[in-house]
């Protein structure tokens, strides 16, 4: 009888357990989408500038692509969802045009790696420890940052982002970013 009992007890540890990280990746997920719906539809932001190296040493700096709508797309090298963002820009394309530069939080080789992945044209700078993607306010990879011709943060979020349409007034409400009587009605 004992031992059923202690079975019983550490398999209900175990299983509280898991319950728990799993409300913490949703409490993760419901933070990172109420930005996103914050930043589509609240006042823009400026861009912070930056700096980072490219894996052949060269320096892209915010001054030489920021003449016109670009994009960064924050990734880490061993993120299987980051080698299949790396591989299909097209959404991020439509907005910006070629104006794309990859940000890798890791080491040299590791981004080198995943380097090979991208298509010809796509910039691929190193962003060793974060700072970029901490001054920008990023918590998960992949994560994509459309900044407009002005420095404007124009759109924050995964991939898929820049190529949706405005959030519906309702979808706003429901993420808590604005209050039901100043959303405008549906069309």
């Amino acid at each position: 009888m004992t031992t059923a009992f202690y079975v019983s007890f550490i398999l209900l540890w175990v299983v509280t357990i898991v319950l728990f990280l799993i409300v913490l990746g949703l409490v993760r997920s419901v933070y990172d989408l109420r930005r996103q719906v914050a930043v589509a539809v609240g006042e823009p932001r400026r861009a912070p500038h930056f700096q980072a190296p490219t894996l052949t040493g060269e320096i892209i700096d915010t001054r030489d692509i920021a003449r016109a709508p670009y994009a960064l797309l924050f990734v880490t090298p061993d993120c299987p969802n980051c080698r299949q963002a790396v591989t299909s820009l097209g959404p991020v394309r439509k907005r910006v045009g070629s104006n794309i530069v990859i940000l890798c939080n890791g080491d040299a080789d590791a981004s080198a790696r995943l380097a090979r992945l991208v298509e010809p044209g796509v910039r691929f700078a190193l962003d060793e420890g974060g700072a970029v993607g901490k001054a920008f306010g990023i918590t998960s990879s992949p994560m994509t940052v459309v900044v407009d011709e002005e420095g404007q943060i124009r759109s924050f979020g995964g991939l898929m982002t820049p190529d949706l349409p405005e959030p519906e007034p309702e979808l706003v409400v429901a993420a808590g970013v604005a209050r039901r009587d100043t959303a405008e009605p549906t069309r």
